[in-house]
């Protein structure tokens, strides 16, 4: 939808530096694999984040050492972001959003007011506060997506431990009991409530195997003691008319998926619309 919409330019902002993002390698490269994109980046930007701290930082990472020359190539990018036709993600660092203003009518957003920030505080401890210089830029913008922060809403049964996170083995949920970490019976976590907020799609897929992998050896470990009766949760999802994709539905959504991936000379093209899969799967 937002394409047709004319959006030409995402604005990435962060408060800290490079050094200090919470990003992947995998996740810039990617930035990099869509012909109709030009990922961007200050090179002034780049230069500001490198202070002393940051400089100590960054030589005791290897991962943020190869970092440097994606986001080298992405700077050197930069000087085309107002000519090109392609649409352009600019990564912003050392910037703070400080107001969010409304358009002529006052009727929803139509920009975004940043501030400078710099770096304070010992390696590995840096916080970002307003710069001395004071400066200030106003963003033009239709659309704001605030993304600062991860937290898990806590579930009945499924506990936190004092990060707020989901303590696991191989993705075996773990309880802690007056200092001691055990596992609970039959509870799995996957995915950003397993890891964090890290990672790209692929992540998902050995992270998701690790942990299906672990359900399986349980449930083989059990054996033929095991209770549990399929047809309790059958009927429960039929009483509450839950629409159930089985595996085969699912190949059939697969199918077609790399069927319109092929047409694009792609290997699949992902269906996001969740009624048009359904109809795909027949169910």
């Amino acid at each position: 939808e937002w394409q047709h919409q004319g959006l030409r330019t995402i604005h990435v902002v962060g408060r800290r530096g490079f050094v200090q993002a919470a990003f992947t390698n995998k996740e810039l490269r990617e930035l990099d694999t869509y012909p109709d994109v030009l990922a961007v980046v200050d090179p002034k930007e780049l230069e500001l984040s490198l202070n002393a701290a940051s400089k100590e930082e960054l030589a005791k990472s290897r991962m943020k050492k190869r970092a440097v020359s994606i986001l080298e190539k992405m700077a050197k990018n930069f000087a085309e972001k107002d000519s090109t036709s392609k649409r352009v993600v600019w990564l912003r660092f050392l910037q703070s959003p400080t107001a969010i203003l409304p358009n002529a009518e006052g009727s929803q957003v139509g920009a975004v007011r940043l501030e400078r920030t710099e770096l304070s505080g010992e390696a590995g401890q840096q916080r970002a506060s307003k710069a001395a210089s004071g400066e200030e830029e106003e963003i033009q913008c239709g659309l704001l997506i605030r993304s600062v922060g991860f937290d898990l809403v806590p579930m009945e049964g499924v506990p936190l431990d004092a990060r707020k996170r989901i303590s696991h083995s191989q993705g075996r949920i773990k309880e802690e009991v007056d200092g001691d970490k055990s596992i609970l019976g039959n509870l799995y976590t996957a995915g950003w409530a397993k890891r964090g907020p890290t990672g790209i799609i692929a992540t998902n897929l050995t992270d998701g195997q690790e942990t299906a992998a672990s359900i399986l050896s349980d449930i083989k470990a059990v054996g033929k003691a095991s209770g549990a009766d399929v047809a309790v949760v059958e009927a429960a999802l039929k009483e509450k008319n839950t629409r159930v994709v089985s595996f085969e539905a699912w190949r059939k959504i697969e199918a077609e998926e790399h069927k319109r991936g092929a047409a694009r000379g792609s290997t699949a093209e992902k269906m996001t619309n969740v009624e048009q899969m359904l109809k795909v799967a027949g169910v």
